[in-house]
C-alpha cells in the first residue's frame, strides 16, 4: 500500500529473488555528518531506530506520537482510510500476515501466520495460521477473515463498498480454497506473483468486509475489534486524539510501553510541543524551521535515513488545460527540481539532490535516474510546446492566450500550515511565469484539501508526498495505473491515481512486473515503467523524502524505518 501525505507481501526461490538489499545499517544512532560538509545520498543509511535488544529497556511508560492528519476512517481498505497516521495506528492494533526488515526482505508474521508455502510453479500459496490468535471479541482469527478481505478486494465492481476499485494484487486470486481446518487456507492465482508477500496488509473481522454497511462505517471514528500488542483505550474525535494501552490478552511478545497516544497537530505546532514535553515523537520531514528548532536540543535525536516515500508535483490531466500532453510536458520542462529540492532540503543539511525514481528507493538495487531531458528545465523546449499546443503569447500580458482569447491559468492547491508547501507553489509560481503560464495559489484547510478537493480531482496541481508501506514497485499501481472499474454511472474509480490519467502500456507493465520472479527483470520492468510516467508527464517527483523524525534520545527501537515494519511491541525507553 502506498500513502498518499501522500500505497503485503514460502518457497526460496521467490523470496530469494526479491531480496532488497539496503545501504549501510547501524545499530544505534548514526554518526553525525561533519558541519559544513552537506552529505551524499549514498551516506544516508536505510534505517535508524537507536535498536536496542529488549533486556536493554525498561518496562512501561508512555509515547506521546504526533500526527498530522485525522481522517476518522481507520478502514484502512476504503478510500478515506489510506493516510500515514491511520497506517501508523492500524500497525499497532491488526492483523498482517508479513513484515519486513531493514534490506525489505520478507518473513511471515508469526503473530497471526506460521508459514506460508508457495507451489513450485508459484500459482498456489498455501497459509498455515497460528490457531493462538485471536480477535479483542474473544473470536478465533480464522481463513474466513481472510477470505473476506481476498474475496472484497478481488472484486472488479465493489458496488457499495468504498474501496474505490483499486484491487492491489488481489485481482491475481482466482479461488481461495479451505485447507484441512480453520487455520489454513490456499490461495490459487491465476499467474505467478512475486510480490504476494504485500497481501494481507491489514485483515478486519469477516463481517467488516463482507457487509458494505460495516465496511464503509464500522470503523468510522471507531475501532471495534482490535488483535495486535495494544488496544484500544479512548478514541476523541473532537480532540482528534487516540490512546493505546498494552493488551494483556495478546498472545505474541509482550509490549514493553503501558501505552501510545496519537495526537494530531497542526505541523506546525510540532517542534513547540515536543520542546514542552507535550509528544516525544514527530516526523520532522524537511521542516526547516522545526529542524533549526529541535537539533542539537538536549534529549533529542533527529533521525537519518532512507524514508519509503518522495515528494513531487501532481498534474491533474483531467483538468481542462493539462489534457493535452503537450501542455503537460512544458510545465515539466518549466521547472527547476534542484530549485525545489534545495527549498526543502539544504536547510536540513540533507544533499539537495533532485534524483528521485518513483517506484524504487535508492537504498534498493538497480535504482536509476530515467528523468532524462524531463529532469532538467528547458524553458526554450517548453514555451516550443505550448505554442504548438496553441497557447501564443500575447501583447500587453505575461501570460499566454489561445485562440479564443483564455488566459493559460492553472490553480496550484495546497493545504493550509506547512510553510514548505507554500514556498514550493511560490516557487513554481515564479518559474513558470518565464513560460507564460499563471499560475494561482489557492489554500484549503487540511481536511477539505484531502476530501473534498484532492479526492475528487477539484485541482490542476498540488504537491503532496506518496510514502510506501511494503518495499515493492507494484504498490504504486494504485496511484499510476488505471482505471480500476467503473462506478454505477460509468465513471471510472481512479484509486489513487490523482492525475486521473494512465495507459495500457503502464498497467500491462505493472502486470508483467508482479509475475516477475527475476531480480533484474523485475527492477528492469520498474524502470520501464518511471521511464513511461516521465513521458505522460503526470507528476514531477523531486526529492526522495527524508527519513528525519524527531524523538527523545532514550527511546529505543523507534524512528525511521525506511523499507523496515515497525515492531510496537518492542518500541521502549531505555533504562
Amino acid at each position: 500500500m502506498s500513502t498518499a501525505r501522500a500505497a503485503s507481501l514460502v518457497t526460496p526461490t521467490l523470496t530469494l529473488a526479491l531480496l532488497l538489499t539496503a545501504c549501510s545499517l547501524t545499530g544505534g544512532h548514526p554518526a553525525g555528518h561533519p558541519a559544513g560538509d552537506p552529505p551524499d545520498l549514498a551516506d544516508i543509511p536505510a534505517i535508524d531506530i537507536n535498536a536496542n535488544d529488549r533486556s536493554h529497556t525498561r518496562q512501561g511508560g508512555t509515547l506521546n506520537w504526533a500526527i498530522a492528519h485525522w481522517g476518522g476512517q481507520f478502514q484502512a481498505h476504503h478510500t478515506q482510510g489510506n493516510l500515514a497516521g491511520q497506517a501508523h495506528i492500524l500497525g499497532a492494533l491488526l492483523p498482517r500476515a508479513h513484515t519486513f526488515d531493514a534490506q525489505g526482505t520478507p518473513a511471515p508474521n508469526t503473530a497471526y501466520v506460521e508459514r506460508t508455502t508457495l507451489s513450485h510453479d508459484g500459482t498456489r500459496l498455501t497459509y498455515h495460521l497460528n490457531p493462538a490468535a485471536t480477535w479483542s471479541t474473544g473470536q478465533p482469527i480464522t481463513w474466513n477473515d481472510y477470505r473476506a478481505t481476498a474475496e472484497l478486494l478481488s472484486t472488479p465492481t465493489p458496488g457499495d463498498f468504498a474501496t474505490g476499485g483499486a484491487r492491489q494484487g488481489y485481482d491475481r486470486i482466482d479461488r481461495i480454497l479451505p485447507g484441512h481446518d480453520d487455520y489454513e487456507f490456499t490461495l490459487v492465482f491465476s499467474e505467478p506473483y512475486s510480490e504476494w508477500p504485500r497481501l494481507f496488509e491489514f485483515v478486519y473481522p469477516a463481517r467488516y468486509m463482507s457487509d458494505a454497511d460495516a465496511f464503509n462505517h464500522g470503523y468510522r471514528d471507531r475501532i471495534p475489534v482490535t488483535a495486535g500488542p495494544f488496544k484500544v483505550d479512548h478514541i476523541d474525535p473532537a480532540a482528534k486524539t487516540l490512546t493505546l494501552v498494552r493488551d494483556n490478552t495478546w498472545w505474541g511478545t509482550p509490549a514493553k510501553l503501558d501505552r501510545i497516544v496519537f495526537h494530531t497537530m497542526d505541523r506546525a505546532a510540532m517542534p513547540g510541543a515536543f520542546l514542552n514535553g507535550e509528544i516525544d515523537t514527530f516526523y520532522l520531514g524537511h521542516n526547516a524551521s522545526a529542524y533549526e528548532r529541535v537539533h542539537g536540543h538536549e534529549g533529542t535525536h533527529v533521525t537519518r535515513a532512507i524514508d519509503n516515500g518522495y515528494r513531487m508535483i501532481q498534474l491533474n490531466a483531467a483538468s481542462p488545460a493539462l489534457a493535452d500532453i503537450d501542455v503537460r510536458r512544458a510545465i515539466t520542462y518549466g521547472i527547476d527540481r534542484s530549485v525545489l529540492a534545495d527549498i526543502s532540503l539544504r536547510p536540513i543539511d540533507w544533499p539537495g539532490d533532485p534524483t528521485v525514481n518513483r517506484l524504487i528507493r535508492s537504498s534498493q538495487p538497480h535504482f536509476h535516474d530515467n528523468s532524462g531531458d524531463y529532469g532538467h528545465q528547458d524553458l526554450d523546449k517548453a514555451r516550443r510546446l505550448l505554442r504548438r499546443a496553441g497557447w501564443r503569447a500575447t501583447k500587453g500580458t505575461d501570460y499566454r492566450h489561445n485562440v479564443h482569447g483564455d488566459e493559460l491559468s492553472l490553480r496550484y492547491l495546497i493545504p493550509a500550515g506547512p510553510a514548505i508547501t507554500e514556498h514550493e507553489a511560490t516557487a513554481v509560481q515564479h518559474m513558470l511565469a518565464e513560460i507564460g503560464v499563471k499560475i494561482e495559489i489557492e489554500t484549503v484547510p487540511l481536511d477539505a484539501y484531502l476530501n473534498d478537493h484532492l479526492q475528487r480531482g477539484d485541482f490542476a496541481l498540488t504537491s503532496l508526498s506518496l510514502t510506501g508501506t511494503t518495499p515493492y514497485a507494484g504498490s504504486y499501481h494504485t496511484v499510476y495505473g488505471g482505471p480500476f472499474g467503473h462506478d454505477d454511472s460509468g465513471a471510472p474509480h481512479w484509486a489513487d491515481n490523482h492525475a486521473h490519467l494512465s495507459s495500457a502500456q503502464i498497467n500491462d507493465t505493472f502486470r508483467r512486473m508482479a509475475a516477475e520472479t527475476t531480480p533484474k527483470l523485475y527492477y528492469d520492468l520498474a524502470n520501464t515503467i518511471d521511464r513511461a510516467l516521465w513521458d505522460q508527464a503526470t507528476s514531477i517527483p523531486f526529492l526522495q523524502r527524508p527519513g528525519t523524525w524527531a524523538v527523545r534520545d532514550d527511546l529505543a527501537n523507534f524512528g525511521a524505518f525506511g523499507l523496515a515494519s515497525i515492531d510496537y511491541a518492542d518500541i521502549a525507553y531505555l533504562h
